[in-house]
């Protein structure tokens, strides 16, 4: 059983060969495998995929738009944890060796076996078919059963957002367009900020796992898992979304001057055997308008037709 699916597609570019009369083709992809992980050389977009470590993601996110270079170390596009009723949360990392992995066209493909720290059999894909695009998917099997089992992702924004004029929305539910003021709320002095997708999603947050109550603000229900960050300085905003049929909770922490955000997938009771999959995507999208687009991106996402397989 598989739940949740969208579609990947690769990207074939040709070319004459005049010499011998006829057309070649080679797949193109903006992959390149380094000592220490996969480099993303792509239109506009340039990152770091580590093999290694914690909280795996995308590191040293570069764009090239507008003047200023901006300094992301992320984590960005990441899987930080999955967490079910009743249990510790699982930490999703790489073990001391590389995990199984390999690249398809323009597809990173990584396979987390199953560990005592993380019972659970964890693959994840990062794509950029488009430009100033990137796509994520985490697909989870489970080897025993869990209640309300929920995978979080993370990406976190640039150093000192908070202190500086960084901002950084959610798309709320109320008043056609509203959009709630995440740092806003964070400098009030909360430390946690959570919107859900319905009541039941919300009582997720009731039930011990992480992020506690004692800082925490329950913020309502969200209208859409959609992002729009606006880092200090710079010409574009980075817009980050997953799908609504995915995602039950998005999750804002403080992290000192830092601001991290998390979509929570499925919250669901899971037999032994299920196969889960969560989408995210992010986009770098101009300044200007960048509410306006980032709308119009998640309409374009959402219409995608799902696919059974990777």
């Amino acid at each position: 059983m598989i739940v949740g699916s969208r579609p990947t597609a690769p990207s074939l570019a040709s070319s004459y060969d005049s010499e011998h009369a006829r057309f070649t083709f080679r797949m193109a992809t903006p992959w390149r495998l380094a000592p220490d992980g996969y480099h993303l050389r792509g239109d506009g977009l340039s990152a770091v995929l580590p093999l290694r470590g914690p909280t795996p993601g995308l590191r040293r996110l570069a764009v090239a738009r507008g003047s200023r270079p901006a300094r992301w170390p992320g984590p960005i596009l990441a899987v930080q944890s999955v967490q079910a009723a009743d249990r510790p949360a699982f930490p999703v990392g790489f073990a001391a060796t590389r995990p199984e992995h390999r690249l398809r066209t323009n597809l990173i493909d990584l396979d987390l076996a199953a560990t005592e720290r993380c019972p659970l059999r964890v693959h994840l894909y990062w794509s950029a078919a488009a430009t100033n695009q990137i796509d994520f998917e985490a697909l989870v099997t489970t080897l025993h059963e869990f209640e309300r089992l929920e995978v979080q992702t993370r990406s976190e924004s640039v150093a000192k957002s908070l202190s500086a004029s960084a901002e950084l929305f959610v798309r709320a539910a109320g008043a056609p367009g509203r959009w709630l003021d995440v740092c806003a709320a964070l400098r009030a002095g909360f430390d946690h900020l959570v919107l859900a997708r319905d009541r039941n999603a919300a009582h997720l947050s009731l039930d011990g796992r992480p992020p506690g109550l004692d800082r925490t603000m329950l913020a309502g229900r969200f209208a859409a898992p959609l992002i729009c960050y606006r880092p200090a300085g710079q010409s574009w905003s980075y817009v980050e979304m997953s799908h609504p049929d995915d995602c039950v909770r998005v999750i804002i922490v403080r992290r000192r001057d830092a601001v991290a955000w998390s979509f929570s997938l499925f919250g669901l009771d899971i037999e032994k055997g299920v196969i889960l999959r969560g989408r995210v995507r992010g986009a770098v999208v101009a300044r200007q308008g960048d509410l306006r687009r980032a709308e119009w991106l998640y309409r374009q996402f959402t219409a995608e037709p799902p696919h059974l397989s990777v």
